[in-house]
């Protein structure tokens, strides 16, 4: 499985040193694509629409999460690459895949695109024609009418039960839904975040804090009021968006 890839950054360097690190270290990944500005990135990203994007933040004109962030297609994963770690926490929030500081180190080149090539496995898995429509029922297998006393979760070839309080967040992905569970692991689903809203309205430990969240409030381990994230007690954090900041904190202090 080939990932197609854009560059973007606009010095020429960068994108070869970057092309020479991919060549050699993650072969599934294509570079069908570089770009030098924003209004070339736009371009290419609108006609090739690819898997992945390596994204210089701070470009002439200003950063890319403003210019070019916008106008990426919804299922495209953003991988920023960049000199100035000051963008890391509107990266986080923006819902980038990964963060790699320049010069780019290998290994973290090489996790941060295996990130990428597993999310589109398990995509790819979840598209496949021998999956039948009845699994694809199950995958989120509940009774509507009352809280859900488990979820379950078709992976792998395994069909896995996770009790709703084990559920850290749910991150919207597109049409998909990715579930972070407590003990680490991670379930993508075919069902979108709309129908996981409504699912867990009965449960009210769960708060939709972003378009693309929904937290387990009762696993929260602390609140950054002006970065507008949280920390959950497996040292994950997750984006909370600005008009929903003072519905969230008011929530919180009931």
């Amino acid at each position: 499985m080939k990932l197609r890839t854009i560059l973007v950054d606009d010095e020429f360097h960068a994108i070869e040193n970057l092309k020479r690190l991919i060549a050699i270290h993650c072969p599934f990944l294509e570079v069908t694509g570089t770009a030098y500005d924003a209004a070339e990135a736009v371009e290419i990203i609108t006609r090739v629409h690819p898997d992945i994007v390596f994204l210089d933040i701070k470009m002439p004109g200003g950063n890319t999460l403003d210019t070019i962030g916008s106008m990426l297609p919804p299922d495209t994963l953003v991988i920023f690459v960049t000199a100035y770690d000051e963008f890391a926490l509107r990266a986080i929030k923006f819902g980038a895949l990964d963060y790699l500081l320049k010069p780019v180190d290998p290994e973290e080149l090489t996790t941060a695109a295996q990130k990428a090539l597993d999310h589109y496995q398990v995509i790819r898995k979840l598209k496949n024609n021998h999956y039948t429509a009845a699994v694809k029922q199950t995958m989120l297998c509940v009774q509507q009418s009352a809280p859900p006393a488990l979820i379950g979760v078709y992976t792998n070839n395994e069909y896995v039960s996770l009790s709703p309080e084990d559920a850290i967040a749910f991150e919207a992905i597109g049409a998909y839904t990715r579930i972070y569970a407590s003990d680490n692991r991670e379930f993508v689903t075919s069902k979108n975040i709309g129908y996981y809203e409504h699912l867990l309205q009965e449960m009210p430990v769960f708060f939709r804090v972003h378009k693309s969240f929904i937290i387990n409030t009762s696993r929260i381990s602390s609140v950054n009021k002006n970065g507008r994230t949280v920390k959950m007690n497996n040292d994950k954090f997750f984006p909370v968006s600005y008009r929903t900041m003072p519905q969230f904190i008011s929530f919180l202090s009931r």
